[in-house]
């Protein structure tokens, strides 16, 4: 562990720990369905996580189109990083979305957004087509932030770098208190650089 590693475990708080994995609860009132956060378990997950990416939809923005066996070592190299939780959302107790929580200040995004030490944020798809829409994806873009600003309050910002073409996750921000405060480029891909502060997301979301 590097020493700019060192001091981000010191001071920053690690993700809580909870029975079964879960790490943020919260029950939908409008379709009477509750959404759960639980970390992601190799052994139960790798299957559905090899199924998920190996879909026309979802492998389009995140080209990890892999065998298995790549995406066992992939996950072990996520597993292998302090700044980075990779984290399985279910609904209803049937696993459906999968999110990468990671700390900005130490991941590839930092410099296009001036990230500080306690900046957070996330990747995310629907694996499971039957929970697609509307209404589940501004929820869980809307759940996600509160457990991340619940989980650290010293944490003022999430970001996002979702492809720039990416239309079908673009379209729900206007539902959330993401904004798109420009593009820019990757190497491997143009980008739109999104923003959630703490303060405007409690102001205008109420869960």
């Amino acid at each position: 562990m590097t020493a700019l590693n060192t001091q981000k475990t010191e001071q920053q708080a690690p993700f809580k720990e909870y029975p079964n994995n879960v790490l943020y609860r919260y029950f939908d009132q409008s379709s009477g369905q509750q959404f759960e956060l639980r970390k992601l378990d190799m052994e139960q997950h790798l299957d559905l996580f090899h199924h998920w990416h190996n879909q026309k939809y979802v492998y389009e923005f995140w080209e990890l189109n892999q065998s298995k066996e790549e995406l066992q070592d992939y996950l072990t190299q996520l597993f292998q990083q302090d700044f980075v939780e990779p984290v399985i959302g279910y609904i209803d107790d049937t696993p459906c979305a999968y999110f990468e929580i990671y700390w900005a200040y130490y991941d590839h995004i930092a410099p296009y957004c001036d990230a500080t030490l306690y900046d957070r944020g996330y990747h995310l798809l629907i694996g499971d087509k039957r929970f697609l829409g509307h209404h589940n994806t501004t929820l869980w873009l809307n759940l996600v932030n509160d457990f991340i600003f619940k989980d650290e309050p010293r944490t003022q910002r999430i970001v996002g770098e979702p492809r720039a073409d990416n239309s079908g996750l673009l379209k729900y921000l206007e539902h959330t208190s993401f904004v798109k405060t420009k593009e820019f480029d990757f190497p491997h891909k143009r980008a739109a650089l999104l923003e959630c502060y703490r303060e405007q997301f409690y102001r205008e979301v109420t869960l």
